[in-house]
């Protein structure tokens, strides 16, 4: 199997290719040239990611927001903080065993991460979350940036960074997060130069309490 030339995957994604060896899954990939064992499990990967992107209302409901929106993130490669807590919580096996009323996300770094469009009703009723990172997430497009309102009446510190799919029309429903003290965004590909002042001029408009920066690259 030519997994040794499968080049940047994540430490998480390493882990699940190892499992799948252990499973058998090399004798699928056996005869194929590098290339085809490359697609085979960027595919396989990818409905992975898709899986654990999935909402599920029943358990919404059964353990409460903040714990379900929590399991998402970490199944996803995000990194959280819990209100009254130092310490990120860095791994799905940390997140506390009871009392999930009590433990309510502060805040998000999605860096890194593979949250989807379909996760993002996760954030629901989440209402103490005040910061979140948001970079180099390869699944992020402008549609996941319009659940961000869900956060407004918390919200106070938000940055978008190195996601390639994001666009200056994208960026629109920031201007409905009316607690944001400090905005960063920086290297978006999509985000036009000719866009950056107007897009800049806007947010100053609609959120003249914050510190917003738009980074030259």
């Amino acid at each position: 199997m030519n997994i040794v030339k499968l080049g940047n995957i994540s430490g998480k994604h390493q882990k699940i290719l190892h499992k799948c060896m252990q499973l058998g899954l090399s004798r699928i990939t056996k005869k194929s040239t590098p290339v085809q064992t490359r697609l085979f499990f960027d595919s396989f990967i990818q409905r992975l990611d898709a899986g654990y992107n999935t909402f599920d209302i029943d358990r919404h409901k059964l353990v409460g927001p903040d714990r379900n929106c929590a399991e998402w993130l970490m199944k996803c490669g995000a990194t959280i903080k819990f209100e009254g807590h130092n310490n990120h919580i860095l791994e799905y096996n940390a997140l506390p065993s009871s009392n999930f009323d009590k433990y309510k996300i502060e805040e998000i770094d999605l860096t890194d991460s593979t949250v989807m469009l379909k996760g993002f009703p996760h954030l629901h009723n989440c209402k103490h979350v005040k910061k979140i990172i948001i970079h180099n997430c390869k699944y992020l497009c402008d549609s996941c940036i319009a659940y961000l309102p869900e956060l407004k009446s918390t919200l106070e510190h938000l940055q978008i960074s190195s996601c390639r799919y994001i666009t200056s029309e994208g960026l629109i429903p920031i201007t409905e997060l009316v607690n944001l003290k400090k905005l960063i965004i920086y290297d978006l590909p999509h985000l036009e130069e000719k866009h950056k002042k107007p897009l800049l001029d806007l947010l100053k408009d609609a959120l003249p309490k914050c510190d917003t920066e738009l980074i030259k690259q």
